[in-house]
Order: C-alpha cells, then structure tokens, then sequence
C-alpha cells in the first residue's frame, strides 16, 4: 500500500502522485474565509469534493484542523458525513473526527484536537481526546503536532509548540506504523522515528500560507515505494542503537510490507 500524506491546504487542492490512500490532517479550509461556515461548505460541495473524486486512489481519509470552523459544530443541523454520503465520493471520502476506520487490515485513526488555541475550532485545554485512540491503532492522523524530534518546532519563532501528551500517546501505542501530522507549517517534515513508527509533519504550506515547494517535493516521494525504500538507509544511521529485530521491523514498516 502506497500513502501520500499531506495537511494545511487552507484552500490549496494540490495534483498528486498516483498512490492507494491520501491522509489529510486538517486545516482544509481556504484560509481567505475560514470562519464564514457557510461560505467554506459551499467551497467544500463545488471544490473539495470534485477534486477528492479526481484524485487517483482509492481512499481519501481527513481530519479537521483548528482552522475548519465549519466541521466544529452542527449546531445549525450542518453534517459533513451527510453531506459525503449524498455525494458521488461517498465510498472514497473518510472523515474521521475521533473515530477509526479500517481499510485494508490497516486501521486509521483521527484526532482533530489541537491544545493552546482557546478560541480557534477543535480546541483541547488538557489533550484528553488522546487517551481514547486505540491500542490497536496502525496509522494515526492528528493535526496537533507531538513533542516529537523537531516536528512540532517552528523555525520562524525557535519555539517548540509540539503537545507533550500526544507524543505520550504516540509513544504508548504498541501497533503504530505511522503517526502523519501538520498544524506547525515551518516545522521539521523529515520523517522521524519513535520506538517503532516513523512520525511525519505534512504540512505543505509555509508559515506565509504559501506553497512549500520543498515539502511537496518531499511529500510526493511517499507516493513511491522505491522513493521510500532509499531513505531507509539514511533512516539506519540513525537507529544503529536498535537491535536487529527492529531494525529489520523497521525496514518493513517503510517499505509497506505489512
């Protein structure tokens, strides 16, 4: 299974790479209106869901981001999930807001919450929304980045706004893969492991809300199992402290060979 990852396109609907699945973690909405609800579900009907159905793979799986107003609440009677299940994505677009989702033996799972942000959607004051993800988790979408390596520091500011909860969280989960997030648009989007999943910022705009072109260059080689397979061994000068089980686990994870 290929997956391509990418997150905070605030408007941006971006060509990519033929690939199985396409993981986005939040911030969808076009950056110019994002607190205007209905404006952003019109541009949800007329623009995301036509580019969703045009995208080559089989599965489009997304979480909302603190940016996506008009997924925080249903207060008007709005369901995103209806809106999906009447359109002609139904069976290829996922929504994942706290829940999982199987596909292919591989189990997803999204967490929109993002900590520090009082007034902004999806807002969690202790990150308690990450106790629920399940031990049993493959692939993990948040939006929030975790205290994880560099992923979740911002280089404009030199300052780390990664969650230390989640990345308790990521760290404790015994079947994670992959654990794909965003939310920090300058941070580090080099894949970096923890224990045995490899963590990935996929974010693909800078903090301009520009395109990054370097972070799409690097985005897209996830499309590619052989692209992959090469960054193993840049990979392996950094885990030479693992023992050869894990090592070898490692090589598999990277390569899809699940």
């Amino acid at each position: 299974m290929t997956i391509t990852t990418i997150s905070d396109l605030h408007g941006y609907l971006p060509l990519l790479q033929p690939c199985n699945v396409v993981c986005i973690c939040g911030d969808i909405s076009p950056i110019e209106f994002d607190r205007n609800k209905h404006r952003v579900r019109g541009w949800f009907i007329d623009k995301f869901i036509p580019w969703v159905k045009m995208l080559d793979c089989q599965k489009v799986i997304f979480i909302a981001g603190n940016h996506d107003f008009f997924l925080y609440t249903n207060d008007d009677g709005y369901s995103v999930k209806q809106v999906i299940e009447n359109s002609d994505v139904k069976n290829k677009l996922i929504y994942l807001e706290n829940e999982e989702y199987v596909y292919n033996g591989l189990k997803f799972y999204g967490c929109p919450n993002v900590e520090q942000l009082v007034h902004w959607a999806f807002y969690t004051w202790d990150g308690h929304e990450y106790k629920y993800i399940p031990q049993d988790t493959d692939i993990l979408l948040t939006h929030m980045a975790p205290a994880i390596g560099e992923l979740g520091r911002d280089i404009t500011v030199v300052r780390d706004f990664g969650s230390r909860r989640l990345a308790d969280a990521i760290k404790n989960l015994p079947n994670l893969r992959y654990a794909f997030c965003g939310h920090i648009h300058d941070g580090d989007h080099k894949p970096t492991l923890v224990n045995h999943a490899v963590c990935i910022n996929s974010a693909i705009l800078n903090d301009d809300y520009g395109t990054a072109d370097f972070v799409c260059e690097e985005i897209q080689k996830y499309s590619y199992p052989e692209s992959v397979c090469r960054q193993v061994d840049e990979l392996a000068d950094k885990v030479n402290k693992l023992d050869s089980d894990a090592a070898i686990q490692l090589v598999n994870i990277i390569k899809g060979n699940w």
